[in-house]
């Protein structure tokens, strides 16, 4: 489905060899390294931990993590560079490394993401959209709430990853499509803003308030903008969520519904469809109308939801 090959200006990359469709699951990979992390960092004793688990590996094994880069030479140790590099962060305490998935390199707009399977203990990377014979794959090393002018994009991954990125859409012309784009995510950031603004006065409850209907009105409005642009489907997804908790809150169930089967939809294609993700969308689906009828229950569920982007 892919080879592994080498990349002009990238060093070594993915590139497809067949066409692949939306929601494909292209790779599923073990770590090879994985370290406990506490408050987002590793622990004072991380090294001696990697070093151990490095000296148990196959010397086949050792060599697929010693041709990865490292961008942290200063580090006490080569593997402990290797690791900060490539390492993705899987939990709230756990960061590991996939050799084969931390090849894929950014962009901006990506043709894969990728997510971890808690039950199969893998990372697994799934097509996002149709991808022809040839393409690089590609994920995005931004956050997935990050919908952020070119400067801005650049210079998070200058400052995070050491690389000026030069994807297809940081690589436009000067023109009507850059000056198009760039006015979309303006916009865009403009109403996230808002959203946010917003979503700090509303009250996890059931119930119409203006904030509640205040936060729906802005969120149909930057869903709808964003199916204009060419943009990172997960951030849809997180505007699809905020939009079905609104609806929840606001007791819409029609609008809830559908926003949850639009969300299921999006799931399946980001994640697969049976992932946590995917599998909670369906019984959401399920069981909404259910969960209605149960407003006391349900109460109780919406109590402890945020709505911030």
């Amino acid at each position: 489905m892919f080879d592994l090959v080498n990349i002009p200006g990238k060093g070594k990359g993915l590139v497809s060899t067949a066409d692949i469709p939306a929601g494909q699951l292209i790779i599923s990979e073990p770590p090879i390294l994985r370290l406990l992390t506490v408050d987002g960092k590793l622990s004072p004793k991380a090294s001696v931990d990697l070093e151990r688990q490095y000296s148990s590996l196959p010397d086949h094994r050792r060599k697929l993590v010693n041709d990865l880069a490292n961008n942290y030479s200063m580090e006490q140790t080569h593997i402990m560079g290797v690791f900060k590099t490539n390492a993705m962060i899987i939990s709230n305490d756990e960061s590991c490394l996939f050799p084969l998935i931390c090849r894929a390199n950014h962009a901006c707009v990506p043709n894969c993401t990728y997510v971890w399977d808690a039950k199969s203990e893998n990372q697994r990377m799934y097509a996002c959209r149709r991808i022809v014979k040839g393409e690089e794959l590609c994920v995005s090393y931004l956050p997935d709430s990050m919908v952020e002018t070119r400067t801005n994009r650049q210079a998070y991954l200058k400052d995070y990853y050491g690389f000026e990125c030069a994807c297809e859409i940081c690589s436009l012309g000067k023109g009507f499509v850059l000056s198009q784009d760039e006015e979309d995510r303006k916009k865009a950031i403009q109403l996230v803003g808002l959203l946010n603004s917003t979503a700090k006065r509303i009250e996890p409850s059931l119930g119409q308030d203006n904030y509640k209907k205040l936060y729906e009105d802005v969120g149909v409005q930057l869903y709808d903008h964003l199916k204009t642009m060419i943009i990172h489907p997960t951030f849809e997804y997180l505007i699809l969520n905020s939009l079905f908790s609104v609806s929840v809150l606001l007791l819409h169930q029609e609008k809830a519904q559908h926003y949850a089967e639009e969300a299921c939809r999006l799931s399946q294609i980001l994640s697969g469809l049976d992932s946590t993700s995917t599998l909670d969308w369906v019984h959401t689906k399920e069981t909404l109308r259910d969960q209605f009828n149960d407003l006391g229950a349900l109460e109780e569920i919406v109590a402890g939801w945020s709505l911030a982007v």
